[in-house]
């Protein structure tokens, strides 16, 4: 977007604002350890908000891990790893879930 590569400027700052606002009202003036917290997160939204928060830090953490050397077996570890965390089959994508998982599984038994 054209915008300087400032901390300001990334995922991690503005999940800091949305958790900040979250623990402490910031009135839009008051700033906690350089950050204005963003104060409109109430009720309903604070589960939205956990959820939100929990798949960015899986995010985040395979962003990081992703760029290890490993083997073909922890490479099919790995993969399952995220396939459990990133998708929940149901009726309709169970059988393609399966697929996956079995040919990840065959590669660890290699």
């Amino acid at each position: 977007m054209g915008l300087p590569a400032t901390i300001e400027n990334t995922w991690r700052a503005g999940l800091n604002r949305l958790l900040l606002g979250y623990a402490l009202p910031g009135e839009d003036e008051k700033m906690f350890a350089d950050i204005l917290p963003y104060d409109f997160i109430e009720g309903n939204e604070t589960a939205v908000l956990g959820n939100f928060l929990e798949i960015m830090d899986k995010l985040f953490s395979m962003v990081s891990a992703i760029d290890q050397s490993r083997t073909l077996q922890e490479w099919a570890t790995f993969l399952q790893g995220m396939l459990e965390d990133f998708f929940e089959p149901d009726p309709d994508t169970e059988n393609e879930y399966l697929v996956i998982w079995r040919s990840l599984n065959d590669l660890i038994n290699i």
